[in-house]
């Protein structure tokens, strides 16, 4: 069963009534990420370093900066992958204004990547902004746009509908409460093709950041036939919030 919030004015801070009629899981997580009064995200930057696999076992560090928008939900990641020692890969994934986009370029001038336009595209990227809402614990609050069903008694999904484009993401809950995994279906690339592939997550090392718990971790594998495919790994170097007033 799905549990939509209730029509009325927008909250601009969490309360306990918000839990109301939610999964066991999920009401679980939303005490432990949030205290009775946090205000509601309305922008985020996360800063990150990493490595990025371009190919199975070949990792390349990287440095990312990420700027989240909450209401429409959007992010702009921007990075640098270090393929040798003068070389570098410039990368931007976003989903703005219902849209997403991926472009790549090898040292600022030859373009390796650009898509953009498909609702196969958008609705990926907005798979990913909800897979990430670990790092902006208040959009995985019920919403007029974002509904909860029970999976099991360690798990969730979560839809979010923004617009035409929709993503569904399946949450697991740790024994403190904390998400440490997730679980989803994006498309993937393979030649001139989308193809739709199942992806998994993990989050670790929660710490307190302006009053919310948010891992400082995370990595993410693509599932496919010949087994998994891990392909990003990172750690968070720096948060910073903007608040609803």
């Amino acid at each position: 069963m799905s549990h939509p919030a209730s029509i009325g004015a927008p909250a601009t801070r969490f309360t306990a009534r918000q839990l109301s009629g939610l999964p066991d899981p999920v009401t679980r997580y939303l005490r432990f990420a949030l205290s009775e009064g946090q205000p509601l995200i309305m922008q985020a930057r996360v800063s990150q370093n990493g490595h990025f696999a371009m190919r199975r076992g070949w990792w390349r560090p990287f440095t990312a900066t990420q700027d989240f928008s909450t209401s429409p939900p959007g992010f702009t990641w921007t990075a640098s992958i270090r393929m040798a020692p003068m070389l570098r890969v410039h990368v931007r994934d976003s989903y703005v204004d219902g849209d997403g986009e991926m472009l790549a370029r090898l040292g600022r001038v030859l373009t390796l990547v650009h898509e953009r336009g498909s609702l196969e595209l958008a609705s990926s990227a907005l798979v990913r902004f909800l897979s990430e809402g670990p790092w902006t614990p208040t959009v995985l609050l019920p919403s007029r746009s974002l509904t909860w069903e029970w999976v099991d008694e360690q798990s969730a999904r979560a839809t979010l509908r923004d617009g035409v484009v929709q993503a569904s993401v399946i949450f697991r809950f740790g024994p403190d409460g904390a998400i440490v995994g997730v679980s989803s279906h994006r498309y993937r690339s393979v030649g001139r093709r989308q193809l739709l592939t199942p992806q998994e997550g993990r989050f670790g090392g929660y710490e307190r950041v302006s009053g919310m718990m948010v891992p400082s971790t995370g990595e993410v594998a693509w599932l496919l036939p010949d087994g998994a495919f891990p392909y990003w790994r990172a750690a968070v170097s720096r948060l910073v919030y903007t608040f609803a007033p």
